[in-house]
């Protein structure tokens, strides 16, 4: 099962509220959110919710306004989870703090297969 609101303007409130539903939700496998002006506030929602969720496989947060603290949120979400095998943060507001906190939790993280991170801030200044 797909939940896709791929370019809806949901915004950080939309966000929380999908992730409210994903925290007792067991059939959703994947969460696609991208365009829709999701931030660092809305990241940690989602975040939050897949902390304690075991279905959602793939999380696409493509082209929202993410910063380092919505990918450290996600970061932390994913040293524990063991579901999720896909995370998809290109075209974000992310820097390398945001970067090295997912780099990070890759060192304990056995299930992911992906990562994207494409067009971001990260690299030399």
């Amino acid at each position: 099962t797909v939940v896709d609101f791929w370019e809806k303007e949901i915004g950080d409130a939309g966000a929380s509220a999908i992730a409210n539903a994903l925290k007792t939700n067991t059939s959703v496998q994947e969460v696609v959110l991208s365009r829709n002006n999701v931030g660092d506030a809305g990241a940690a929602a989602i975040a939050d919710a897949l902390k304690t969720n075991t279905s959602v496989q793939k999380v696409i947060l493509r082209q929202n306004n993410i910063g380092d603290a919505g990918a450290t949120a996600i970061a932390d979400t994913l040293k524990t989870n063991t579901s999720i095998q896909k995370v998809t943060l290109s075209r974000n507001e992310i820097s390398d703090a945001g970067a090295m906190a997912v780099a990070d939790a890759l060192k304990t993280n056995t299930c992911l297969k992906g990562v994207e991170l494409d067009q971001n801030n990260i690299g030399d200044a």
